[in-house]
């Protein structure tokens, strides 16, 4: 076989490697950022408080969105959880988070947020979507059981 000749099989065999090789298949984590605001309602129970909010902002990799979710409020420890956090893009793309965040009042009317969240994946593009990072926020109490909500979030996503 001919020098040259001999070079094309072992050309496609690398070609071929590398098509199915892990590394071509690799996702890599980018800065996720977000920050959103807008109202929420709570429901009291005895030992919880149940808070719906929706809200409207701009996060990274997905541009103008609305976010919603519930969170679950334990009233002894003032730690809330959500399971179901949406945020939503122009395009109807979406990403789910599960956020933990611990709450603090700073006036009668007025809590500070702090907390994670984790990216645990969404539908579209960001089906496959994971991550995590850190949220803050600031809750504005304007009625009995209403007010509005301002949240930033700062991590890393990987789609």
């Amino acid at each position: 076989m001919q020098p040259r000749k001999a070079m094309v099989p072992c050309f496609i065999a690398f070609l071929l490697i590398l098509g199915i090789s892990p590394v071509a298949y690799a996702s890599h984590s980018t800065p996720f950022n977000g920050s959103f605001s807008g109202p929420f309602t709570v429901a009291f129970g005895k030992t919880t408080a149940t808070v719906h909010f929706s809200g409207e902002g701009i996060a990274s990799h997905l541009g103008q969105s609305d976010i919603t979710g519930t969170v679950t409020v334990v009233l002894s420890t003032l730690v809330g959880t959500s399971t179901d956090t949406k945020i939503t893009a122009a395009d109807g793309d979406q990403l789910f988070l599960t956020t933990v965040a611990s709450e603090h009042f700073t006036s009668a009317s007025t809590i500070a947020l702090s907390g994670t969240y984790t990216i645990t994946g969404g539908t579209g593009h960001l089906a496959d979507a994971t991550g995590s990072g850190t949220l803050s926020g600031t809750v504005f109490i304007t009625g009995p059981a209403s007010g509005t909500v301002s949240e930033t979030f700062s991590g890393t996503i990987t789609e």
